[in-house]
């Protein structure tokens, strides 16, 4: 079948050798996180939200589970009496927006992770200094054994078995007159008569099999304090010292990790999908009580080992609660979570650059950076004799661009946040420790209506919706149905093109075609039909002779409509 514009072209699946790396990623999962439309919205709108993510080819939703919306009095610094563990001895619709999402979601044949997280009741906290901002008592000191009985319930109610308990009405009582039974013939009865009315076969609450543990807990605006001073204090300076700041957060969420782990074995989910970490990408760097960590300050803080990635030993182990020791055995004992993990969770954003640069900080983990992660990991893991076949997997469960319109102080274009998601794409599907990337969010997030219109902090929100807040699609929308990355957009014999028909039948090959459209013509041709691998994943090389443009275009036999990528243009 010779085409006038084709050099050469050869297809390779997913789950083919890339230069210099492992296979890719032949299964990496498509989840996408939008709270606001799931879980702060009608129960109404749950279904249709859902049913569009569907069309877009969605297969799992992050949703936050958050514990103070869930809690009794969370506002109140006295713990109320009541069994923490019990789902049904929570308030009478606490658990709704839940029970809406994970039903709505399996009817619509998507799967929920849950990310138990902040902010806590207060009751479950410890009041934080004088001098540090009172917003922060939603995350500060949060009581790890607290947090573990919430879990406990979370765990029970999405257990697969759990149904929920309904109201009983009581019997009628028979007539009485100023409380005196009636006697038969003036309203009283002799006989009673039992009416049966057929009662509905309970139907348990769907299962939920993926979690993960805490968002964010190396930011001061999910877990507090970040950092603590320590009682030496170091040069500076000139004349002048400064504390010795010791990482906080770290030992923080081990405990609340501790407790959530031994909760989800308690009820049932041992085997499942159970990620830890969660950690931002970047974290500021600067010391003092609530400024953000970086990543792997953080991570190795966490797993008690110093820059070699070796256990630490005497009185650095000991500020960080390790074994003073550096014993091994002693660690995994402690904390089984941290080494029988699924997998450890980033959320690799750059927001200001493209999702190829490289950070110059080396405590960093955005997209490019996540080489120095996964070895970072593998390093520990190997560390604790938990070395796990391919490697730590790696969840990036938050990922996306901000863009302008409507952020007026973000520089990137919707073209360029479109540009940017496949990209970003395209790099997880070739790291093969990669197993899912989560897109935030379906529909922009709207102002900080409280902050002055012409400040930053007004949009100190995020705008990386594939949907404006007023309904109108972004580029975003059709670049997230159809990705399309081409590594090197030049001309040649063999000019790569990557992609995946997200919203397609996986059981099978789908027939796609990649359409070139020279510069200066006005139609597309079809260079090539190519059949997608697993999870719909196209790669193709295709040789252009002269600059122009490409794109995929996918017929949807059970729509009877094509869909296309946006449009790449070749150099």
């Amino acid at each position: 079948m010779p085409r006038a514009l084709t050099l050469a072209c050869v297809l390779i699946t997913a789950a083919a050798m890339m230069p210099g790396r492992a296979a890719a990623s032949s299964t990496q999962a498509s989840m996408l996180q939008d709270d606001n439309q799931l879980i702060y919205a009608p129960s109404g709108h749950v279904a249709e939200v859902l049913a569009q993510l569907a069309s877009l080819g969605v297969e799992q939703i992050r949703v936050s589970m958050i514990w103070a919306l869930v809690a009794p009095d969370p506002l109140s610094s006295t713990e109320p009496s009541f069994n923490a563990t019990d789902p049904a001895a929570y308030p009478a619709g606490a658990w709704n927006r839940y029970d809406t999402v994970v039903t709505d979601a399996q009817a619509a044949g998507m799967t929920v992770d849950f990310d138990v997280t902040a902010p806590a009741p207060y009751w479950a906290t410890r009041p934080q200094p004088a001098n540090v901002d009172g917003k922060f008592r939603k995350v500060y000191l949060p009581v790890s054994v607290e947090f573990g009985q919430f879990v406990q319930a979370v765990g029970t109610r999405y257990s697969g078995s759990y149904v929920v308990p309904t109201a009983t009405s009581p019997p009628t009582p028979p007539p009485t007159l100023l409380g005196i039974p009636l006697p038969p013939g003036l309203g009283g009865t002799t006989t009673t008569t039992t009416t049966t009315t057929a009662t509905p076969t309970p139907v348990p609450l769907p299962r939920v099999s993926y979690w993960e543990i805490w968002n964010e807990p190396n930011e001061a605006g999910w877990l507090a304090p970040q950092w603590r001073r320590g009682p030496n204090l170091r040069p500076a300076h000139g004349h002048k010292s400064s504390p010795n700041w010791i990482e906080a957060s770290p030992v923080i969420y081990r405990g609340l990790l501790d407790q959530a782990w031994s909760a989800l074995q308690a009820t049932g989910h041992g085997g499942d999908t159970i990620v830890i970490g969660d950690t931002s990408a970047k974290g500021s760097g600067l010391h003092g009580i609530l400024p953000a960590m970086p990543p792997l300050t953080f991570l190795r803080a966490l797993y008690c080992v110093g820059a070699t990635d070796r256990p630490l030993t005497g009185a650095r182990a000991t500020e960080l609660a390790c074994p003073s020791n550096g014993s091994v055995s002693t660690f995994v004992a402690e904390h089984p979570g941290l080494v029988e993990a699924t997998g450890y969770a980033d959320h690799p954003y750059s927001f200001t650059l493209a999702p190829n640069v490289v950070s110059t900080n080396p405590t960093w983990a955005t997209m490019a950076d996540l080489p120095r992660l996964e070895r970072t990991l593998n390093a520990i893991f190997a560390t604790y004799q938990h070395p796990m076949p391919g490697g730590v997997p790696v969840y990036l469960t938050e990922y996306g661009y901000k863009s302008n319109p409507p952020n007026p102080y973000v520089k990137i274009t919707q073209a360029q946040q479109a540009e940017y998601i496949n990209e970003g794409e395209y790099m997880a599907w070739r790291d093969p420790y990669v197993r899912v990337l989560s897109q935030f969010e379906l529909v922009d997030a709207g102002p900080q209506v409280d902050e002055p219109l012409d400040s930053p902090l007004y949009w100190g929100t995020f705008q990386t919706g594939l949907v404006t807040l007023g309904g109108t699609l972004k580029p975003a929308y059709y670049a997230y149905r159809i990705p399309i990355w081409v590594p090197k957009p030049r001309t040649g014999p063999q000019v790569t093109v990557w992609g995946q028909l997200r919203p397609a039948d996986h059981s099978g090959p789908q027939l796609a075609t990649v359409q070139y459209q020279a510069k200066g013509a006005s139609a597309f041709t079809t260079l090539e039909q190519v059949d997608s691998g697993s999870q719909g994943f196209i790669l193709a090389h295709v040789g252009i002779v002269r600059p122009g443009f490409l794109r995929l275009a996918w017929p949807d036999s059970a729509t009877g409509q094509t869909y296309h990528s946006r449009i790449v243009p070749i150099s």
